[in-house]
């Protein structure tokens, strides 16, 4: 058998492979846009608890309280629903490893998230109102003494 760079030379092989990207990219770029992240509802937290079902796939930005422990990454209405161990006052987080090390720092502060909601399966094991999965943003909720102006926050102090 005769090898292809023999039969046709090295330039036009290389002619060939540059006209075959050329004709066959735009198609395949056209086939498979690629995925544009829709914008997340800004909704409260309350409303997610409340019907998670309506949220369902949904991707939402909530504010809340964030704790993190081994197998119950939550984000809670408030701190005290967190010390009162109100788990139905609360979405699981669905963090990798990764996130999870990212993150940790935030724990037990309030924050700012943003992911896909997932409903629960209702039943007797279903403690939690719902999941926040794909989480594309998790940072730090700056107070009120952070954003007001002219005042000073209590750590600058």
């Amino acid at each position: 058998m005769i090898p292809i760079r023999k039969w046709v030379g090295a330039g036009a092989l290389r002619a060939i492979v540059v006209l075959d990207l050329a004709l066959w990219w735009p198609i395949a770029a056209w086939a498979h846009p690629p995925q544009a992240v829709e914008p997340p509802l800004t909704v409260s937290i309350v409303q997610v608890i409340a019907s998670p079902e309506q949220f369902d796939g949904k991707r939402v930005r909530l504010l809340g309280y964030v704790h993190f422990e081994d197998e119950g990454n939550a984000l809670y209405l408030h701190r005290e629903d967190f010390e009162a161990n109100l788990i139905s006052n609360s979405l699981l987080l669905h963090l990798t490893f990764e996130d999870w090390k990212t993150f940790r720092s935030l724990s037990d502060r309030y924050v700012i998230v943003e992911g896909r909601v997932r409903a629960p399966k209702r039943g007797p094991t279903s403690y939690r109102a719902g999941v926040l999965r794909e989480i594309t943003r998790l940072e730090r909720l700056r107070s009120h003494a952070e954003t007001a102006p002219g005042r000073q926050a209590p750590d600058e102090k």
